[in-house]
């Protein structure tokens, strides 16, 4: 599958969604060094930015450059690719919970290319059960506290810790 968001995986079933598979695991994504830094300095900041209203261009960025289906992407942030296709044509900003998720898993992402050394390794990880979780990490991300659940895991590598 050619690196367009939005198009749908040939071959994956409707129960695949929030399995991991919702990206294409054979096209490496971009690097996200340098980018959304200005979203991404602390939290202080990043609930200002959710609060004033994320721009729908950050989605479409976002999940150009880690390779994932806005399709799937819009699922993670519980939103539809309609929804935000009328607020890219209307110009108008994601709510301030959507926009607050999105920008946390921006966060995460950026986390996960620097403890990992790059996305494609993240990625990999996040399709891997967790046995303490019992489940994948990339189940979890579907609710902000679930992206602030697997921030938490990434420090405890990053920081030497087994899982």
């Amino acid at each position: 599958m050619a690196a367009h968001a939005g198009k749908k995986t040939p071959g994956k079933k409707e129960s695949d969604k929030n399995t991991g598979s919702g990206w294409d695991e054979t096209v490496s994504a971009a690097s996200l060094a340098g980018k959304f830094d200005n979203y991404t300095t602390g939290l202080p900041s990043l609930v200002r930015y959710a609060q004033k209203g994320v721009k729908t261009s950050v989605f479409y960025t976002f999940a150009n450059l880690i390779n994932i289906p806005d399709k799937y992407l819009a699922e993670l942030i519980n939103t539809s690719t309609r929804t935000l296709t009328n607020y890219k044509e209307l110009d108008k900003p994601l709510e301030p919970v959507k926009g607050e998720h999105l920008l946390k898993l921006i966060v995460l992402f950026k986390k996960g290319e620097e403890v990992f050394s790059n996305l494609h390794e993240f990625q990999e990880w996040l399709r891997k059960p967790l046995s303490h979780l019992r489940d994948k990490p990339v189940n979890w991300l579907i609710t902000p506290g679930g992206v602030d659940l697997i921030s938490q895991e990434v420090d405890r590598i990053a920081y030497g810790y087994s899982l």
